[in-house]
């Protein structure tokens, strides 16, 4: 080998040594003992009026295709339950809606609290405080304390006594009677 050839190739490794050391991440430099600095102090869940750095704001929501079945819904439905709105209040980001429900019956799934939340993007067929519901609902693996109804509204169904209503138009193909449909009929689907 030629003194030319080592010499570009020691060259071109110092070159990568630099460029891969000029990328590394800063936070590395930091002590083990030292966390790294929130980018934004949240106070009361409350988001700042001014930010000098740009915030990432995870948000979770459902995304659903829609069904042409009760079958399918409930399949993948991670909790169906039965109960009722007693009360509702806004998000505090403002783009979704908190319903707190009792729970009178869970037909399929567990759940150990008698009342669950319920979170729906606002303007999409809000449950109701006061109205009893047979809710079909998806977990959210990443935020544990609520749930959001699976397919959008059609997760929703107007409960009256042991039967169970279309409560809008995106779940009217389920329900075809304007009788509604027992209980029963829902329990049996996972019995």
């Amino acid at each position: 080998m030629s003194k030319k050839y080592l010499i570009v190739v020691a060259a071109l490794l110092a070159i990568g040594i630099l460029m891969i050391s000029a990328c590394h991440d800063n936070r590395a430099i930091q002590s083990a003992d030292e966390a790294p600095a929130p980018a934004v102090k949240m106070i009361d869940d409350q988001i700042p009026e001014e930010i000098d750095i740009p915030l990432d704001i995870e948000v979770d929501a459902c995304y659903s295709d829609g069904y042409s079945d009760m079958l399918s819904l409930a399949r993948d439905a991670y909790l169906v339950a039965t109960g009722t709105v007693i009360s509702q209040e806004d998000h505090p980001y403002g783009f979704s809606v908190i319903s707190k429900v009792r729970v009178k019956e869970v037909i399929k799934g567990v759940t150990e609290d008698n009342v669950i939340d319920v979170v729906q993007l606002k303007d999409i067929g809000l449950l109701e405080v006061g109205k009893s519901y047979a809710i079909f609902l998806g977990d959210q693996p990443y935020a544990d304390w609520y749930y959001v109804l699976g397919a959008g509204c059609q997760g929703i169904f107007d409960l009256r006594g042991e039967r169970i209503f279309v409560s809008n138009e995106e779940n009217r193909t389920f329900i075809e009677s304007s009788q509604g449909m027992e209980l029963t009929e829902l329990r049996k689907l996972f019995g």
